[in-house]
This record gives C-alpha cells, sequence and structure tokens, in this order.
C-alpha cells in the first residue's frame, strides 16, 4: 500500500468559534473544516484518504504534492504535512 503526503493549510481566522478551515492547495475541493486542532488533522487526513482513493478508482493521475516551502498561507494560517 502507497503513502502519500500532501500539505494542507489550516486557517482559523474567518470561523467566529475559531474552527479550522483546511484547504488542500493540490486537492482542487479538498476542503473541510475540524472543531479544534485534532479534529481538523483527522478530517485532513480523511479527505486526502477519500480524495486519492475516488481519483485512484478512476483511473485518474494523482496530483503531485508541492513543497510545503512553497506554499504561502495567510498570515493567521500555517501548512501541515498530512499523510494517508
Amino acid at each position: 500500500m502507497a503513502e502519500y503526503m500532501f500539505p494542507v493549510i489550516f486557517d482559523n481566522s474567518e470561523n467566529e468559534n475559531r474552527a479550522f478551515t483546511i484547504t488542500f492547495p493540490n486537492l482542487p475541493g479538498g476542503i473541510n473544516q475540524g472543531e479544534d486542532m485534532e479534529e481538523a488533522i483527522y478530517m485532513a487526513r480523511d479527505v486526502l484518504e477519500r480524495f486519492l482513493y475516488s481519483m485512484e478508482e478512476d483511473q485518474e493521475i494523482l496530483p503531485t504534492p508541492s513543497s510545503s516551502k512553497d506554499i504561502t498561507p495567510s498570515k493567521e494560517a500555517f501548512v501541515v504535512l498530512v499523510t494517508a
């Protein structure tokens, strides 16, 4: 089984309840949310696993992950590498 690692942007600056919005720069539509950091990491991994599984099932070419150094998040956001 292959292991994949993709950068994820975590941002809680726009949420009144301080939940984290998670977005994948390399996975269009790969967006979710977690109420706290622990849940956000869990949800990010879930999105990544489902997204890649769906692409593999559809025999699509998987995107190449960006380097986290090449991603410039907003001032309040940060990048985390997530594996699946």
